[in-house]
């Protein structure tokens, strides 16, 4: 019986977290001189509460040096981390975009989950 409800427990938390993989990005290519953020939620491979990784990009006229980031909380309903530049994200994924806000700093995101930029050329 433990075993069915932990098997039950792993099942469960895997379709959550499937929920979130992948590029959310708002970059706007139209433009000679690329600008918004792009988001990239990727199994690292560790065992545990730990196995999600970020990759965070800006862009302000080309792209800034991405940061690859530890995700402290990574459920659809709940996504924290932490950005060297811009300060700690709470959000969370709803209806197919990662939305929330940079604390430390105020400000906003909503990011469509989408090809990344580096994808659509």
């Amino acid at each position: 019986m433990k075993f069915l409800i932990l098997f039950l427990y792993a099942i469960s938390t895997n379709a959550i977290a499937a929920e979130i993989y992948g590029y959310y990005s708002n970059i706007n290519s139209t433009l000679e001189e690329p600008s918004g953020y792009e988001v990239l939620f990727v199994k690292n491979g560790k065992p545990g509460r730990d196995n999600i990784s970020v990759l965070f990009q800006r862009f302000e006229g080309w792209p800034k040096p991405p940061e690859l980031l530890k995700c402290y909380n990574c459920a659809s309903g709940a996504i924290t981390f932490e950005s060297k530049v811009m300060g700690k994200f709470k959000g969370k994924v709803l209806n197919g975009a990662l939305v929330g806000e940079f604390v430390d700093i105020g400000y906003s995101l909503n990011l469509p989950k989408s090809p990344s930029i580096w994808q659509r050329y």
